[in-house]
């Protein structure tokens, strides 16, 4: 991963699988389930071949699948390192990627080179809590273009944690309840990248009773919130009771029934 070892993706393909056409089946299997559906492999290094073709999108969902395993981002970030043989022989190996050592927060990923392909570079950032990944194809000045960017992408998205969000009255009026209200929220959390006027142009749809009817048990789902960047859902929560609310005693239910009468 830090030279381009070829050979060394053929070793592994056969320590991990028996052999490369069984190593290339599987790999041809994960990227479908990660919807990597414009990419087929036909080797495991990505030299030219026919049937051996990928997209910048499949590249970049690759990738950020990739990320999610830490011994993968340890190596892909590594810019230097010593690898020792049988014979105590060291040999010392440099990452071809100069955007770790030129842009901050660059955590790799892969150069690449082909006479059809051209010069291509897999590369991605974190800052801020926010993980970015870049692809470009065919380009010649690919790490000042890759860059650029990361850079204004980083500039003009920002994560928003958009349950903070909701506006929604936190409790609702309780029929024949020990409580006379019961309150209500939401469990998860959801963080999406927006821009400043993206924000403003969120929508949340809430589906809410006006009342509840006793009992009530903690966690009961009562109703739901959809969030909305113009027409397109981006997440949808279910809205839940947080307290349990018994039904009323037949003391209290004597006081009511004399009370109205």
């Amino acid at each position: 991963m830090l030279i381009s070892g070829n050979d060394c993706s053929v070793a592994i393909a056969e320590h991990v699988c028996g052999s490369t056409s069984e190593f290339i089946t599987k790999m041809n299997e994960l990227a479908k389930n990660i919807g990597a559906n414009n990419s087929h492999f036909a080797n495991t290094h990505g030299l030219d071949a026919d049937g051996h073709y990928t997209t910048a999108y499949d590249l970049a969902k690759i990738t950020a699948y990739a990320l999610e395993n830490p011994i993968f981002k340890e190596i892909v970030s590594t810019k230097n390192t010593k690898i020792t043989n049988g014979a105590g022989e060291n040999r010392y190996l440099k990452n071809k990627n100069k955007l770790l050592s030129t842009l901050e927060g660059c955590i790799g990923v892969k150069t690449g080179y082909t006479d059809d392909a051209g010069r291509c570079l897999v590369s991605a950032i974190e800052k801020d809590g926010m993980r970015l990944v870049c692809v470009v194809l065919g380009c010649r000045p690919m790490f000042e273009e890759s860059a650029t960017l990361l850079k204004e992408c980083s500039e003009t998205y920002k994560l928003y944690n958009l349950c903070d969000f909701y506006d929604f009255e936190r409790e609702l009026t309780v029929i024949d309840g020990r409580n006379a209200t019961a309150e209500i929220g939401t469990k998860d959390n959801f963080v999406y990248p927006l821009t400043e006027k993206e924000v403003q142009n969120l929508k949340f749809v809430y589906t809410i009773p006006e009342n509840l009817q006793a009992p009530l048990e903690n966690g009961t789902q009562i109703g739901n919130v959809e969030i909305f960047l113009g027409n397109d859902l981006l997440f949808s929560e279910k809205i839940f009771t947080i307290e349990e609310v018994k039904p009323k005693s037949l003391l209290q239910r004597l006081k009511d029934f004399f009370k109205n009468w």
